[in-house]
């Protein structure tokens, strides 16, 4: 068992968006300053960074590492891999920060929004979605083997119509837990946005 209860949540059988507010979305300027913060980009100079420049260095990155052990996971059990999602990965980033600031775990956010009205506010198009949340493993390696101990972590993870991806990470001595992980699953009818780098 995780120090913490790892919980999940996905749109079938819950509550969905309506459906118009999942066309039609351009990445919005939140989103290049939340990126541009999440990689020590100045936001002097954010606005002359397009969002798929945006990408983190491969080591020593948690979030990269959870990513690619995810993806391992899924290509053993006859998934396809997910591809990283900018978007999503801002979504995760800052719920992960809000549970730190707020020194909380839930799907829900400190403003009240869903894991779909965050990935919507973030710019992605979502047809579908999915969210694993945890707090206090202090590594990729436990936040990962945390989930797929948990059926619904696990069905998550291995969900077959899960395209994208993107995850977060933060960490705060004093808090009740220290380290928070927010992973956001989702499935589009539009490409997934990244760059040419590691997740940021």
């Amino acid at each position: 068992m995780s120090p913490v209860d790892a919980r999940s949540r996905r749109d079938d059988g819950g509550p969905r968006m309506n459906p118009s507010s999942r066309n039609g979305q351009s990445t919005p300027r939140p989103l290049l300053r939340s990126l541009c913060v999440l990689v020590g980009i100045s936001l002097a100079t954010c606005g002359d960074v397009s969002p798929s420049e945006i990408m983190g260095e491969c080591e020593n990155n948690p979030r990269q590492e959870v990513l690619e052990l995810v993806n391992e996971i899924r290509v053993e059990n006859g998934r396809a891999a997910l591809a990283l999602d900018i978007r999503l990965a801002a979504s995760a980033q800052g719920h992960s920060e809000d549970m730190t600031a707020n020194n909380f775990m839930a799907h829900t956010g400190s403003d009240g929004t869903n894991p779909g009205q965050r990935m919507t506010a973030a710019g992605y198009p979502w047809s579908g979605w999915s969210e694993n949340v945890a707090a206090g493993q202090p590594t990729p390696e436990a936040v990962v083997n945390a989930w797929m101990n948990s059926d619904g972590h696990r069905a998550n993870i291995l969900r077959e119509s899960s395209e994208h991806v993107g995850i977060g990470y933060d960490y705060e001595s004093g808090t009740n837990y220290g380290h928070y992980w927010t992973m956001n699953f989702g499935s589009s009818e539009s490409a997934a946005l990244a760059g040419t780098g590691c997740h940021p």
